[in-house]
């Protein structure tokens, strides 16, 4: 729910992609469409995560059939922010619709001083690493989504139109506040469920999903993770 209620208060309207959810999550975004917010969910079958095929399909279909201007691709543990006071939709109004922009990440860590029952996870988790990782992601104009050969690979950071990667332009005025860990059980049941899904994308990157097998490696991670341990 924070998540679309946030990305709304940036664009005119959402396209979501629900792969196969087994908690609220469905139930929740019916009852925000049914509260009369521009968004539309289609429920993604698919045993592997194709998160490529899926969003770019989702970016095609906002640009060919809704005329969408600009396509920001996210996931809902991303939160999309602007540098200094302006509104961050009036900023992606002024990008052109044959560019392609590149926004950083901001990334976000829970502390074990963190108040454990605030819902709301922008106020419960409020510190970021000093440095975070050098990850972008893509914002796409319209025209180039509208593409045939339109493609975004898989996490959103790069465009490609058919073989051939879309030069991008590094945007220094958006960012994205990520916040992939939010509690143990949230975070071992992300690392089981990449661990079954990836490897069912024949087309997917030798290198998709390494970071997953990287968090392994740091801790043992289970739902009785201490909060320090998070």
């Amino acid at each position: 729910e924070r998540f679309v209620r946030n990305t709304l208060d940036c664009v005119d309207g959402l396209l979501i992609a629900n792969h196969r959810s087994c908690d609220a999550s469905r139930q929740i975004l019916d009852s925000l469409f049914n509260e009369g917010l521009p968004l539309s969910v289609i429920d993604a079958q698919d045993l592997g995560h194709r998160q490529s095929a899926w969003l770019t399909a989702l970016a095609a279909a906002a640009a060919v059939r809704l005329s969408a201007g600009v396509i920001i691709p996210l996931d809902a543990d991303e939160f999309l922010q602007l540098s200094g006071d302006a509104a961050a939709r009036d900023y992606l109004s002024t990008i052109p619709t044959d560019e392609v922009r590149l926004i950083r990440w901001r990334a976000y860590v829970p502390l074990d001083t963190d108040v454990e029952t605030e819902p709301d996870v922008l106020r419960r988790i409020t510190h970021r690493m000093m440095i975070s990782p050098h990850v972008e992601k893509v914002v796409v104009g319209g025209n180039v989504a509208a593409h045939p050969a339109f493609r975004l690979t898989h996490g959103s950071h790069e465009v490609a139109l058919g073989f051939d990667a879309v030069k991008c332009l590094p945007d220094a005025n958006l960012y994205l506040a990520h916040f992939p860990v939010r509690s143990a059980a949230q975070f071992a049941a992300k690392i089981a469920v990449a661990q079954l899904t990836i490897p069912l994308v024949p087309e997917r990157s030798p290198h998709t999903g390494v970071h997953y097998e990287n968090l392994r490696s740091v801790t043992p991670i289970s739902l009785s993770m201490t909060r320090a341990e998070l």
